[in-house]
């Protein structure tokens, strides 16, 4: 079993086995043709733990053959280039987010600022300010929950 798992290992790394459907694959054969031409397998993925391969270790053995441990590597690799793309996508949410913050808290501090100037140029703040660094701040606290989200749980032990 160890040397299956070895050749599937360098079956997959040599990109001789590639993925033809959701649970199919087309893998080269170690073997060559009558006419000295590549021969190709196929291995199906039948349920969670059931493969199956057209070769003859498979069909007459009923091993896992080194083609089936091709396509588990190949579909464990692309589970994991999918993770990765959706955690980028995540991180990228949450640094946009922490963008917007940030410049909200800006224009927040800008909007108190001009305030303090319209006090002292008339003596009165200006309520047209105050609404906005009202509504920006509730903008800054939809962010702020949103941000929420992405914090991991904590939990204390207290023992």
């Amino acid at each position: 079993m160890e040397n299956r798992k070895q050749k599937g290992k360098e079956l997959f790394l040599s990109k001789g086995i590639k993925r033809v459907d959701k649970n199919k694959w087309k893998a080269e054969s170690s073997r060559k043709g009558s006419e000295g031409q590549k021969r190709f397998h196929f291995v199906k993925k039948l349920d969670k733990y059931t493969w199956s391969c057209t070769c003859e270790d498979h069909l007459y053995r009923f091993e896992q053959c080194y083609h089936i441990e091709a396509a588990k590597l190949d579909e464990l690799h692309s589970r994991k280039e999918c993770f990765k793309k959706h955690e980028n996508f995540f991180n990228n949410k949450l640094r946009n987010l922490q963008i917007k913050k940030r410049a909200i808290n800006e224009h927040i501090n800008k909007l108190l600022k001009q305030n303090k100037e319209h006090m002292k140029l008339h003596g009165t703040k200006s309520e047209d300010l105050k609404k906005e660094a009202k509504r920006q701040h509730y903008r800054l606290l939809e962010v702020e929950a949103e941000l929420k989200k992405f914090q991991t749980p904590r939990t204390l032990i207290v023992g």
